[in-house]
């Protein structure tokens, strides 16, 4: 895969500066030197990982689109079933079944990996305190292009292995057959040449991550994951200001979330353009029904209003939300 040389490597900057330069401006960019003392630092091979962490056990699914289709039999693989696994027996399941898909997503740290790093000034809040998960899968797999409905930032910090990831601008939404958070392209399922002429058309960046860097994927950025290599990452979600707060807290999850979301990543400029709109949206917070479909209406309008084109959903968005929905609100 070609990779267009737009994403920096860089040391960590002054928090002052890293939300200056990148979070403000949804830039994605690596940091090389994330946990820079700390000792999760020495991990950075599957045999390391063992060593410190071989008993430590996780959930272990199936990546959450192939779940989903499969629990609703659209899907060439057969549903497989949850499974709680340490490290040590997963990286023998998969010595046994390299072709799983199954893998262990946004699962909670444990207490023995928390231990082995601290988390710098640059990803603290007064608003709400960043959020660490764990990810770990083997060779081949994937997770389906999506932006996260969270509302935050993350940064990526790779122990072992290499992830390869896609990202691609909220601006490119209307390309993306937006599906709720999800794309409707299936980009594990393309050939080499499809996935270019994909990426040209949503005008994306690829980056590999090596382990001990940690790439910034902005607040709404899409992004699609697959593994290079038998890899580990830990996730550290942050940063939502206190409109992007609201959004989350206060809005259906749809794809207008992504469309409003991503002009709200930097307060003082969301109000030097559109006057009163903090305001505007906590009083929509306040005095709108609880209703669903109305605050979801309120939505599409605010992006409308902010992204400046169309934001109709189209019939298939329509039927993919409704299949969501518990089935006594259908």
């Amino acid at each position: 895969m070609n990779e267009k040389p737009t994403v920096e490597r860089i040391q960590l900057p002054a928090k002052n500066d890293f939300f200056t330069d990148y979070l403000a401006l949804a830039r994605p960019v690596v940091v090389q030197d994330f946990f820079s003392d700390d000792p999760i630092r020495d991990i950075q091979t599957s045999e390391q990982a063992l060593e410190a962490w071989g008993d430590e056990k996780f959930r272990i699914r199936p990546e959450y689109v192939e779940r989903f289709m499969s629990n609703r039999g659209v899907s060439e693989l057969p549903p497989e079933p949850i499974q709680h696994l340490s490290l040590s027996e997963y990286l023998d399941f998969t010595k046994s079944q390299p072709d799983t898909r199954l893998l262990c997503t946004e699962e909670p740290l444990t207490e023995i990996v928390r231990k082995s790093f601290r988390l710098p000034e640059q990803v603290e809040s007064l608003i709400d305190p960043p959020i660490t998960q764990m990810f770990f899968g083997n060779r081949g797999n994937h997770a389906h292009l999506h932006f996260d409905g969270d509302c935050r930032h993350g940064l990526l910090y790779q122990v072992y292995g290499r992830k390869r990831i896609l990202l691609v601008s909220p601006k490119m939404q209307s390309r993306m057959m937006p599906l709720g958070l999800v794309s409707g392209w299936f980009i594990n399922r393309l050939s080499q040449s499809e996935r270019t002429a994909l990426t040209d058309f949503l005008e994306g960046t690829w980056v590999t991550i090596n382990p001990g860097e940690a790439l910034l994927i902005p607040a709404f950025t899409s992004h699609f994951i697959e593994y290079v290599d038998d890899a580990m990452s830990i996730s550290v979600d942050f940063g939502r200001n206190p409109m992007t707060r609201r959004l989350h807290d206060e809005f259906p999850h749809t794809r207008h979330l992504q469309l409003v979301g991503s002009h709200l990543l930097d307060a003082e400029h969301t109000e030097r353009l559109h006057p009163g709109f903090e305001k505007e949206l906590e009083t929509l917070c306040y005095s709108l029904p609880r209703d669903p479909e109305v605050r979801r209406e309120a939505l599409r309008r605010m992006a409308a209003r902010l992204h400046g084109e169309t934001t109709e959903s189209s019939r298939l968005e329509e039927l993919f939300l409704a299949s969501q929905r518990p089935p006594e609100s259908q």
